[in-house]
């Protein structure tokens, strides 16, 4: 796949990284092992989605960024502030695809769900902003971008106050050290310097909506003198230039544009839509001539594509674009669909029926419609198992508040359950959820919560879905013990996958 993308052939590039994907799909549906466990995987399919996006492929590319935001996360393996995993790729590539072809009703939608929720970061929190920004105005939502211009206003408002704090506690500072005062300047810039520069950045974004605005207004000498403040790629910059009245510079820029993006859809695509709306017709149909080699996969859903393929009809072009035509030497390639699916799903959750300590029986079955949270863990004289029953116990109502409702599965005897329930309930207090014996280790071992070089059991932790499947795990030597991570992963999860599967 790199070799290709590195002679653009992006075709095949796209080829190997899909098959690599559906492979890596495959095994991990079936190992039940979780994505970013195999560390080259995330990579893989970031590359692709980026493939995608220079074939055209809009609704593809964004397929596959959501499917690796919705991939499990792991402290270890998969968060949002880990660079090289499902999360931060997907987070990534899928503001690009958003952004590059205009998919603005995805965006708006996507913003109210867990793909394009706010996040702590603020530096991410920006970025959505900005993205939103773009949408609104593509929408011509004079009220979207009004909304957007607030919350700015509010990251700038917490802006100044952490760069006057700086400045107070730089100052207090080089009073006590009795500085002069060339050194106290010296101490408060660069005490301010970064709180400074975020300022700046904030104060840009609130420019390009500004822009956005006076566009929609149609206050164009407005709108120029704020373009500076749009961060985008040079093609799309160069659409809003021919926007704010400006076709000069709108040629320009998209010339340049085609010449840096070789054998890329979306410069030419640009490049045609200005050409036209300059009524340079020949020129435009030169550079439908560049486009048509590399057209085989356009997504007419894309606005960009949509309103290219009306220019295409206004000239008469006829069948124009290209077919998909495998090179020779790339010998007999399978069909995708036969190596796995595009994308990860949860595996099925193996069915057990297992003995409780009141002579009764628990089934995985009996939890159906239910998100459940289930607990592997190594009979009452693990230490550490203890400490994991009692920190799940003590946050069972969180868990309940949750709608999760918690299971434990022992290595113990039916009879010796009791010993796991004497340290809680020694105060009078009843445990808060049931567990149950598997002294033989059947289930552990079909839950691939046991070594199976070493021949011992191992910790497992797994939220399942309503409808069964498994959602998250984690097997380990050592027992997962964060419950508020696991709480809010858990209801992630349920949203993206448990309702309908």
């Amino acid at each position: 796949g790199h070799i290709y993308s590195k002679l653009k052939r992006w075709e095949d590039s796209a080829f190997a990284q899909e098959a690599s994907a559906r492979t890596d799909h495959q095994y991990m549906i079936t190992r039940r092992v979780l994505p970013d466990r195999i560390h080259n995987y995330a990579h893989n399919n970031e590359w692709l989605c980026r493939n995608w996006m220079t074939l055209g492929r809009a609704h593809d590319a964004l397929g596959m960024a959501q499917s690796l935001l919705a991939n499990p996360r792991h402290p270890k393996l998969n968060t949002l502030s880990r660079g090289g995993r499902s999360a931060s790729y997907g987070r990534s590539r899928m503001f690009e695809v958003l952004r590059r072809f205009e998919l603005w009703d995805e965006t708006i939608r996507l913003a109210d769900t867990p793909y394009l929720e706010p996040t702590d970061k603020r530096e991410e929190q920006l970025k959505r902003l900005r993205l939103l920004g773009r949408a609104h105005h593509g929408r011509k939502s004079l009220d979207g971008l009004t909304s957007v211009d607030a919350d700015l206003s509010e990251l700038l408002k917490v802006a100044l106050q952490e760069a006057e704090k700086a400045e107070t506690e730089a100052r207090d500072k080089a009073a006590k050290e009795e500085k002069n005062e060339k050194d106290t300047e010296k101490i408060v810039k660069e005490a301010t310097k970064k709180p400074k520069e975020w300022i700046k950045k904030v104060e840009k974004a609130q420019k390009a909506v500004s822009c956005f605005v006076a566009l929609l207004e149609n206050k164009l000498e407005e709108a120029k003198s704020h373009l500076g403040a749009v961060e985008d790629d040079k093609y799309n910059l160069a659409k809003l230039h021919l926007r704010a009245g400006d076709e000069e510079k709108a040629l320009s820029m998209s010339e340049e544009a085609v010449k840096s993006g070789e054998k890329r859809v979306l410069p030419l695509l640009a490049r045609i839509e200005i050409l036209h709306a300059a009524g340079k017709d020949e020129e435009t149909r030169d550079a439908f001539k560049l486009l048509q080699p590399i057209s085989a996969y356009l997504d007419p859903k894309a606005p960009p594509v949509a309103r290219v393929m009306e220019i295409a009809r206004e000239l008469d072009l006829g069948e124009w674009q290209a077919k998909p035509t495998p090179q020779d030497e790339t010998g007999t390639r399978p069909p995708l669909d036969s190596l796995g699916p595009v994308s990860w799903a949860p595996p099925e959750a193996r069915n057990f029926t297992l003995p409780d300590d009141t002579g009764g029986s628990i089934s995985r079955g009996d939890y159906e419609g239910k998100p459940v949270v289930l607990i592997f863990y190594l009979g009452h004289g693990c230490l550490h198992c203890a400490e994991q029953l009692e920190k799940f116990a003590g946050n069972a109502s969180l868990f309940k508040e949750a709608g999760f409702e918690v299971l434990a599965i022992s290595t113990d005897s039916e009879s010796d359950l009791i010993k796991s329930r004497e340290k809680w309930e020694k105060d009078g207090k009843s445990f808060p959820f049931p567990l149950v014996a598997d002294p033989a280790l059947s289930v552990f071992r079909e839950w691939s919560a046991y070594d199976d070089f070493e021949k011992e059991p191992l910790h497992g932790t797994f939220v399942i879905s309503p409808s069964g499947k498994v959602l998250w795990q984690d097997i380990s030597s050592d027992p997962f013990m964060d419950c508020d991570f696991l709480i809010k992963e858990g209801q992630r999860l349920v949203q993206l996958h448990g309702q309908d599967l």
